[in-house]
């Protein structure tokens, strides 16, 4: 089985498989790729989109043309800050058609990140503290019991106990309750259910089920026909208007406002 690994390009990542693992494979992860390829390009440029595009299909293609016609493009149009980015990443690192091991379809390394977030804390302790992190507990096998509790809470082993267990080289389904095998939830199921006589249930009457809409009162006066508009509407038609009649003194505004209100009102009363 070919062992492969997908990191971000770390220094010590890189020396670090070469020197551990000399006969694994190393990919780069695409995620981490495309971000480095968005920092040499400017924000407005609008090649940007497309430049990023010919990177992912040439790290996605299966076949020569298409990652030829793709990477020819992204050589001639990145510039050079891209090309000297794309001299630096092998082509057999990041590129389907030239990686010489097996990706097994992974081409980031979101896994790893997603585990990285879970151990926020343990990943500041030290190498001994980050192993041994979990207190130690009193295990039992002989009266199912453990010292954390959870085992005789859930009925299955927990951590510590299933170490135990391993140890002792005895199947770990034997330490789960029974209430959880298969032959118990066949046997609840074993008897047919009845269902339930409307004997002892009280006598409806469906009309009185039938839910009415409410008695809604007419308010007073002629009904409105247009609708209500914002205050930020109004407030910028009565602007408009303002600057169209060359009104720029505050009281000025405050008595052409006061004068519309009378205007409409003595409308409203004619």
């Amino acid at each position: 089985m070919d062992l492969t690994f997908i990191s971000d390009r770390q220094h010590e990542i890189l020396v670090g498989v070469q020197n551990v693992f000399p006969n694994a494979h190393h990919g780069y992860c695409f995620w981490h790729l495309r971000n480095n390829l968005k920092k040499m390009i400017p924000v407005k440029s609008k090649l940007r989109p497309y430049l990023v595009w010919l990177l992912k299909t040439c790290a996605y293609a299966t076949t020569e043309k298409k990652f030829e016609d793709a990477y020819a493009r992204l050589w001639s149009k990145g510039g050079k800050k891209v090309r000297k980015f794309l001299d630096a990443i092998p082509l057999e690192c990041w590129a389907n058609l030239y990686f010489k091991g097996q990706r097994y379809g992974e081409m980031t390394s979101t896994l790893a990140e997603s585990f990285n977030g879970w151990i926020k804390f343990e990943r500041t302790l030290p190498i001994t503290p980050m192993v041994h992190s979990d207190p130690s507990h009193r295990v039992d096998l002989m009266n199912w019991f453990c010292s954390c509790t959870k085992w005789q809470l859930r009925g299955i082993p927990c951590p510590h106990a299933v170490c135990a267990i391993q140890r002792s080289g005895t199947p770990i389904f034997q330490f789960v309750t029974s209430y959880y095998s298969t032959l118990n939830y066949f046997n609840a199921y074993l008897h047919p259910i009845e269902p339930i006589h409307n004997y002892d249930k009280p006598n409806i009457d469906p009309k009185a089920l039938t839910i009415l809409p409410p008695i809604v009162k007419p308010g007073t006066g002629r009904p409105r026909k247009k609708r209500i508009e914002s205050a930020g509407n109004n407030d910028k038609k009565a602007q408009k208007r303002i600057e169209v009649a060359g009104i720029n003194d505050k009281k000025a505004k405050k008595g052409v406002e006061g004068d519309e209100i009378i205007d409409k009102k003595a409308w409203r009363c004619g």
